[in-house]
């Protein structure tokens, strides 16, 4: 839990409690510490899973810029949208900040920030952890999360499947490493700023996508590992063509202009698609309706298990 010695502790306890006015828990607020139990209607009905998952390299941009709320916005993006590919309704999370130095500011700033975007979405904050790591120049916001699931689907691709695809905000919170890489060999601005591309936040898709996730017969968050995320059966082929609206936004052609090949782009990045849904043709058009910034983007074919992208930057397929 968080220290009690820390100048920030007090804000910051005053800040999770905000959360705690859920349907689905039940908080006992003995002072120093909480419980929660799960509302009596649930725990007979659903289902539990956690998930744990961080900012990763793109900390370093958010430290720089002091970019809190955007660093929040990433860490909930990347696990409640995660949470959505197993049909979950995120319940609480916990939250570790790791910062190089100590600085009350960027731990109350998190802080707030997740609370801002949890209460809309009735997830309580139940505690987390601050550390110092003098040895990195990035700071760190991990969150475990957890979700209830009241029907769980395994996430397949059936022949004949549309895949319809939901439009990323930009780079999202993965190939940072790589994006950084190529920052120290070859700066994207020339007077040291970072682009804007280098912090905006992860699109965040369980909002819109929940009410319909249930549709999908599989669903991918293209976030680390990009399109080889996509494990389809020996039978099949995902098909994904490049004559769409969801095409990649400038900074990754500015990527794949300094020399990153067609593969990588795709093993990496997710080349302006952030959610996919497979889903039969016949929920096409109610999957589109609910999704204003969706396409179809390909579909699933007879094959050989094999991931088959037309690239946006050439005129190559790549084979994953």
């Amino acid at each position: 839990m968080y220290d009690p010695t820390k100048p920030s502790t007090s804000r910051v306890l005053e800040i999770i409690r905000t959360t705690w006015d859920t349907p689905f828990l039940r908080v006992v607020d003995y002072g120093d510490h909480a419980v929660f139990f799960l509302s009596s209607n649930l725990v007979q009905t659903c289902g539990h899973v956690d998930h744990t998952d961080g900012i990763g390299t793109k900390g370093y941009f958010h430290w720089e810029a002091r970019t809190w709320e955007y660093a929040a916005l990433d860490a909930l993006a990347m696990n409640l949208n995660d949470l959505l590919m197993y049909r979950a309704q995120p319940l609480k999370l916990q939250n570790h900040i790791t910062l190089p130095w100590e600085d009350d500011e960027a731990v109350v700033g998190v802080v707030e920030a997740l609370a801002k975007h949890c209460k809309p979405r009735h997830i309580a904050m139940t505690g987390g952890e601050t550390s110092i790591n003098d040895m990195t120049d990035a700071m760190d916001v991990s969150l475990t999360v957890s979700g209830l699931v009241a029907i769980y689907t395994v996430n397949q691709y059936l022949e004949g499947d549309d895949l319809i695809g939901v439009a990323s905000t930009g780079l999202h919170s993965n190939g940072f490493t790589k994006v950084r890489e190529l920052h120290a060999q070859d700066p994207f601005l020339p007077n040291g700023e970072w682009p804007d591309d280098f912090l905006m936040p992860t699109a965040l898709y369980w909002d819109a996508c929940f009410p319909i996730i249930e549709i999908a017969h599989g669903a991918l968050h293209v976030t680390g590992g990009a399109y080889t995320k996509f494990k389809p059966a020996r039978n099949v082929d995902i098909c994904i063509g490049r004559q769409h609206q969801l095409q990649p936004q400038q900074i990754f052609r500015d990527i794949y202009n300094k020399g990153v090949t067609d593969e990588e782009m795709y093993r990496i990045f997710n080349c302006g698609i952030g959610f996919i849904m497979a889903v039969h043709p016949e929920n096409t058009p109610t999957v589109l309706r609910q999704l204003p910034t969706a396409a179809i983007i390909g579909g699933v074919q007879a094959g050989e298990g094999r991931v088959r992208i037309l690239s946006a930057f050439s005129d190559r397929e790549v084979v994953l």
